[in-house]
């Protein structure tokens, strides 16, 4: 989920640079061999290009990749890019608005999480709230009964 995005950014830049989406992923995947700094997202569009180098066409090695990535957000990505080279036309928008939206999933994602955590926590930093407010009681206590 954190690449993902990113991996799409890239996408959408070198189309909008007028490469067709077949090279601009083979250009991704050969610049992540240069700076030697594969991720997941790189790494599964590797495997597809291996897919179309052994005669698989280019739709069909992208869904089945997203698929066995396991991952629904991966499958539908990679999905998308294999009906936007099939359709053809101006895709550059809709990579971007791709990138946008996979990015609010994880963004909504992680604040689920925060929030989880949130919850999780309230227990414990009650019980040592009130552990410390027991301790300040006997204090005073203490304090009144020795003025006594």
């Amino acid at each position: 989920m954190f690449y993902l995005p990113l991996v799409i950014e890239q996408i959408s830049i070198g189309v909008s640079s007028s490469l067709d989406i077949g090279p601009c992923l083979q250009r991704v995947v050969q610049m992540a061999d240069e700076r030697d700094t594969h991720n997941v997202v790189t790494e599964l569009l590797k495997y597809a290009q291996n897919y179309i180098r052994s005669g698989v066409p280019f739709e069909e090695a992208m869904v089945e990749t997203g698929k066995a990535s396991g991952q629904t957000e991966l499958k539908h990505a990679f999905m998308y890019v294999a009906q936007v080279a099939k359709h053809g036309g101006e895709i550059t928008r809709q990579l971007q608005e791709l990138a946008d939206s996979v990015a609010a999933q994880r963004q909504a994602y992680i604040e689920g999480r925060i929030k989880k955590l949130e919850l999780v926590a309230t227990g414990p930093v009650s019980l040592v709230f009130f552990g410390f407010l027991i301790i300040l009681l006997i204090g005073f206590g203490v304090q009144l009964k020795n003025a006594f």
